[in-house]
């Protein structure tokens, strides 16, 4: 009997240990959300004010026309689903993955596809055999929007480089990580193909660090689906 008694104490302080740890990180979360709910409500003027100048200026011209402001018929639905990278966050997670599905049930006969952003959402839609646009943003990494501009630029400046695509980051410490996919004409050499990446590898480390880890796979044009032969 004193064994037992003394097992369940232990475990009473175990859980009450595990119980502190939770709460600390609860309170860390809910701190970075509150700081992003503050950059979202400081950006919202702005957003008022270009959409009502656009709507303005469309107004005005009769003869304004654009593919982007036509109504058409919705064949196909695309969700972008933003959901967390751990699983820390699951009552959130399974709220936003719930409404997917739920407003998904009523979409066209084509169907719908998603975007998924975070390792959940990516997780949870390759489980469900769901049509998936781009699995690119499998990891919700730390560098901004204007980061990955800057990486695009650079990368398609260089010379023999005819495409990007699946360009992924994330932060490891104090340093970057960007791994991507490049397209070369199939008629390059080898020792052609390698100076360039060589390059872009440069070119990253002189903008973001020269810790800044990089990685990038070279691929022949693709056509219609199918890479060109040289």
């Amino acid at each position: 009997m004193a064994g037992s008694m003394k097992e369940i104490k232990l475990r009473i302080k175990s859980v009450e240990s595990t119980m502190q740890i939770t709460k600390a990180m609860e309170l860390v979360a809910s701190s970075k959300l509150g700081r992003a709910k503050e950059r979202v409500e400081h950006s919202r003027p702005y957003f008022e004010t270009l959409y009502a100048t656009l709507f303005d200026i469309a107004a005005a011209d009769s003869e304004f026309s654009s593919p982007y402001l036509a109504k058409r018929e919705t064949h196909r639905r695309l969700y972008i689903v933003i959901a967390g990278d751990r699983g820390l966050a699951g009552g959130y997670n399974a709220n936003i993955l719930k409404a997917v599905e739920a407003n998904a049930a009523d979409a066209p006969e084509q169907g719908y596809c998603v975007l998924p952003i975070g390792k959940k959402a990516v997780e949870y839609f390759e489980r469900h055999n769901a049509s998936i646009l781009t699995t690119s943003f499998a990891v919700a990494g730390d560098i901004s929007v204007s980061d990955c501009f800057e990486i695009s630029r650079l990368v398609c400046e260089e010379p023999g480089v005819s495409g990007l695509h699946n360009l992924r980051t994330r932060r490891i410490g104090d340093h970057y990580a960007i791994e991507m996919h490049v397209r070369m004409p199939g008629a390059m050499t080898l020792y052609e193909a390698h100076r360039h990446a060589t390059d872009i590898e440069q070119n990253i480390k002189h903008a973001f660090g020269s810790s800044t880890h990089v990685i990038v796979h070279l691929e022949p044009l693709k056509e219609n689906g199918a890479y060109v032969e040289p």
